[in-house]
């Protein structure tokens, strides 16, 4: 599964192909947990944006 931050103004068209993380603060973008590959999450209806989630630490 790998995450992506998914710019949309319809959050709710993504639920068929992920889990769909919406933050509790309004927000341009959601979290999509998915299969997709990113070129298929930039095709999904509603998306305008899209890039995969970096994993790593965050350094001080």
């Amino acid at each position: 599964m790998k995450q992506y931050f998914v710019y949309t103004n319809e959050p709710e068209l993504l639920n068929p192909f992920g889990d769909v993380y919406i933050p509790k603060l309004k927000m341009s973008f959601v979290v999509l947990t998915s299969e997709l590959d990113i070129t298929d999450v930039w095709n999904l209806p509603g998306v305008y944006e899209a890039k995969e989630c970096e994993k790593g630490t965050l350094s001080v």
